[in-house]
C-alpha cells in the first residue's frame, strides 16, 4: 500500500512537470530580448520532491512543489571592451544575485569587478541554471547546506588565457575580495585565491585546481553566565565571537565530448579546527541530442572528525534521466539513495541523532532557459 502511494506521488510529480512544460510556450531555438541595447536572458525551474524518510528541502513523504526559482540576466555592451552584467534571482522574492563590470583588454585578458560568482568547480558559476546540468539536485558540495563552496564574492577577478599551441591552453583566474556568507553566522574578512584550468589538446578534456584563503569571524558562539544569587538569579546570555581562518582546496576533471559527460571533483575545507570534505563521480550520455541518462556517487562530510556519525556524513547513489524537449525546455527525473543524513541536519529539517540512516528521495523538474 505504501509503495502504491509513493508511486502515485511520483507519477503526479512527473505529470505536473509535463503540464508545466506544455503551457510554458517558449519557442524552439535560443533567443534573447533586446531593449535599447540591453540583452535580457533568463532561466528557471519548477520541481517536485518526495522523501520516504528524512524531510529535506521541505520534501517529506507527502512531497512538495516548493522547489522553484527563476533568474533574469541583463547585459549591456557599453563600449567595445566594456560589458555590464546584472542577474536577479529568487523564488518568493527576487534579489540581486550578481552584478559586475567586465573589461576586456584583449582576446586573452579580461577583468571583472563587482559581485561575482566564485570560480570554484565546474558548476558554481552556473549552479542555478538547472537546464545546463545533468541533474536537478546538484552534487552535494555545491548545495548551500554543505557550507563548502561559497556561491559568490565581492571583489575583483582577472581571467588570462595562455595559449600553448598544440599543447592546449591554461586559464589563470586570480581573485580577491570578500566572500558572501550572510546566512552562516560568519563575518568574512578579506579573501584571496584563484583557479587554474588546463584545457588539454584532447577536445573536451579539462583539469582544474583552485584554492581560497580568508580570515573569518564566527559570531554564533554564546556563553551563559549566572547573575545574582538566591531565588532572583537570572542568566545573562552574552554573544561571543571567534576569529580564525578558512582554507579551501579543490581539484576536478571534466570530459564532455561525443555525447559523453564525465566529471569528478573533490573539495576540502578547514575552518577553525574543523575540516569538511566532499567528492563525487558522475557520468552521463546523450542519445539523439535529447535523452541523457546519468549516474552519480556523492560523498559529503560536514566534520571529518565525526565521519562515523551519520549526522555528519552523507553518501548518495543517484540515477536519473533528462529529456530536452527543445532548446529552451527540458524535463528531468532522478532517484537518490542515501546513507547518512548530514544534508537534512545542516538544513535544520532533521535534528542530529534523530534522522534515519538510510533514506531515498525522488525528484522531477521542468527547466527552461532563454
Amino acid at each position: 500500500m505504501k509503495a502504491k502511494k509513493e508511486f502515485k506521488k511520483w507519477f503526479c510529480g512527473i505529470l505536473g512537470a509535463v503540464l508545466l512544460t506544455a503551457v510554458a510556450g517558449l519557442p524552439k531555438g535560443a533567443f534573447a530580448l533586446d531593449i535599447g541595447g540591453v540583452e535580457i536572458h533568463g532561466y528557471g525551474h519548477q520541481g517536485f520532491l518526495v522523501s520516504n524518510e528524512n524531510e529535506y528541502l521541505d520534501a517529506g513523504d507527502d512531497g512538495t512543489w516548493n522547489y522553484t526559482s527563476m533568474a533574469i540576466v541583463f547585459s549591456s555592451k557599453v563600449t567595445d571592451n566594456t560589458t555590464i552584467w546584472i542577474q536577479l534571482y529568487g523564488a518568493d522574492e527576487i534579489g540581486l544575485d550578481w552584478t559586475f563590470v567586465d573589461y576586456r583588454f584583449n582576446n586573452n585578458l579580461s577583468v571583472q569587478l563587482g559581485q561575482v560568482k566564485l570560480p570554484m568547480g565546474f558548476y558554481n558559476e552556473t549552479r542555478d541554471a538547472r537546464f545546463l546540468q545533468l541533474s536537478t539536485l546538484l552534487p552535494a558540495m555545491y548545495r548551500t547546506e554543505a557550507e563548502l563552496i561559497h556561491e559568490a564574492y565581492r571583489g575583483i577577478r582577472a581571467i588570462y588565457d595562455l595559449e600553448l599551441g598544440g599543447a592546449g591552453s591554461i586559464i589563470f583566474e586570480p581573485i580577491g575580495g570578500q566572500l558572501l556568507d550572510e546566512s552562516m553566522g560568519h563575518k568574512q574578512g578579506q579573501m584571496f585565491g584563484g583557479r587554474i584550468t588546463y584545457q588539454a589538446p584532447l577536445e573536451g578534456l579539462s583539469l582544474a585546481g583552485a584554492s581560497t584563503f580568508s580570515k573569518i569571524e564566527k559570531r554564533s558562539m554564546q556563553i551563559e553566565m549566572p547573575y545574582g544569587t538566591g531565588p532572583g538569579t537570572v542568566t545573562v546570555t552574552t554573544p561571543m565571537s571567534k576569529k580564525g581562518e578558512m582554507k579551501m582546496w579543490y581539484a576536478g576533471v571534466d570530459y564532455v565530448n561525443y555525447g559523453l559527460d564525465l566529471k569528478t571533483e573533490y573539495v576540502w575545507m578547514k575552518m577553525f579546527d574543523e575540516t569538511h570534505s566532499a567528492y563525487y563521480a558522475q557520468a552521463g550520455y546523450t542519445f539523439f541530442d535529447k535523452l541523457t541518462p546519468f549516474v552519480r556517487y556523492d560523498y559529503n562530510s560536514t566534520d571529518d572528525d565525526q565521519s562515523s556519525d551519520p549526522s555528519y556524513y552523507q553518501k548518495c547513489a543517484s540515477v536519473g534521466v533528462g529529456y530536452k524537449i527543445n532548446y529552451n525546455v527540458s524535463l528531468k527525473a532522478e532517484y537518490h539513495i542515501s546513507d547518512g543524513y548530514a544534508m537534512p541536519v545542516a538544513s535544520g529539517e532533521v535534528s542530529a541523532g534523530a534522522g534515519e540512516d538510510n533514506w531515498n528521495m525522488f525528484v522531477a523538474s521542468m527547466n527552461f532557459i532563454f
